[in-house]
């Protein structure tokens, strides 16, 4: 269902510059690896208690991370997708950490680059 209807936003939108805005969650290995091959930027609010790994490798509050396609995350992948994507090891996942009035920590994954990638891109 999410990729037909992205496939469809795609197709309709043709060559303009498309950013997906997803709230909590929405985040999916599949649909990385969709916007990923699609390249296109998108923005997730992860909910709390996900992808603690990644977040505990940041070392600043709005980095890149390498986002590992280990095997319990392929494992999770429709058929249907991996049909329309190639094998990655690995997608380059921005992660800001912000921190709310309530003193929670609110956690953003996005593609938005930052100006020189290359300066701040890690691996966990």
């Amino acid at each position: 269902m999410e990729l037909r209807n992205i496939l469809n936003m795609v197709n309709i939108l043709k060559n303009k510059k498309i950013m997906i805005i997803f709230d909590r969650g929405y985040i999916s290995t599949e649909l990385l690896l969709i916007l990923s091959k699609l390249d296109l930027t998108f923005l997730f609010r992860v909910q709390n208690k996900r992808y603690e790994a990644e977040k505990a490798s940041m070392q600043s509050n709005d980095e890149f991370v390498k986002f590992k396609i280990h095997k319990s995350r392929r494992r999770r992948i429709s058929e249907e997708i991996l049909q329309h994507v190639e094998y990655i090891d690995e997608i380059d996942i921005r992660i800001t950490k912000i921190i709310l009035d309530t003193v929670e920590e609110e956690y953003l994954f996005s593609s938005v680059p930052f100006e020189d990638k290359e300066k701040c891109c890690m691996s966990i």
